[in-house]
């Protein structure tokens, strides 16, 4: 079984790394309801189980994003004066967002988690592409640290980066296009890595599963980390050669069926 567990890690990272950086978007959309079904099978304790997979989902994609932050920065694509200014927010949305995951049981979770992937679903299935603009337009900074602050809540909650909102916040502010994603990858790097840190901190004391360090299941962790790291670039040096738009019409589809599936489980 410990086996086999490893391999469907691998498998989950390699397609979630991929996913992510072939479409732009989390992870961890993709590692939360997978991870649940991993640990259903080892019959781990359903007390605080979908915490355990968002707060492992949130550690595993803190290097990633650091990968992808890195990129965008070297290409000068991140405003790190706009992420300076959203930071206060971020921060608190993550430990605020953690806590009320604490609070919430596996079946109140499974619900909100699955009604954000069917409307994430149908989001992508009828998704353009998002304007361009040439003149920036930069809101204040309160606008900025409540923007940050409930997304960072709602990606603490549900165990994602917040990239898949923060782009279309962004763009709404009149940001460049590659701006845009450079900046959410830079944001969803402190989300993950805030998120994590909650994670592990309200988790301690409270799991009874081995291997675990608060709310982050290690094995999972490490190979999650290791094969989303590998696998993400691939997935974006990739986006010029699939049609990616007929491909986010089919993620949408399976995004609506694992929404379904999280509430009726």
């Amino acid at each position: 079984m410990v086996t086999l567990s490893l391999f469907l890690y691998a498998f989950i990272g390699i397609g979630a790394g991929f996913l992510a950086g072939l479409l732009g978007m989390s992870g961890g959309i993709v590692t939360v309801p997978c991870l649940l079904l991993v640990f259903t099978m080892m019959k781990f304790p359903m007390v605080d189980i979908m915490q355990l997979a968002m707060g492992t989902s949130l550690a595993a994609m803190v290097f990633n994003s650091i990968s992808a932050t890195y990129s965008h920065h070297k290409e000068k694509e991140v405003d790190w004066k706009l992420v300076k200014t959203m930071l206060l927010g971020l921060i608190l949305g993550c430990v605020v967002g953690a806590f009320i995951s604490y609070l919430l049981s596996t079946e109140v979770l499974k619900i909100v988690f699955g009604i954000f992937a069917v409307i994430l679903g149908l989001y992508f299935f009828r998704q353009r592409a998002l304007p361009e603009v040439e003149t920036e337009m930069t809101p204040g900074t309160k606008i900025l640290n409540a923007a940050g602050f409930g997304i960072s809540i709602l990606s603490n909650i549900l165990g994602i980066g917040g990239g898949t909102m923060m782009v279309p916040l962004f763009v709404a502010f009149k940001m460049p296009m590659r701006g845009a994603v450079g900046s959410a990858a830079a944001t969803g790097f402190i989300i993950s890595l805030g998120g994590a840190i909650s994670y592990l901190v309200f988790g301690l004391g409270e799991t009874i599963y081995p291997h675990t360090l608060g709310f982050i299941y290690l094995p999972a962790f490490v190979v999650l980390s290791i094969t989303t790291f590998l696998s993400a670039p691939f997935g974006a040096r990739m986006t010029h050669r699939i049609a990616s738009d007929k491909l986010k019409k089919y993620f949408a589809i399976c995004l609506i069926a694992v929404g379904i599936f999280m509430m009726m489980s």
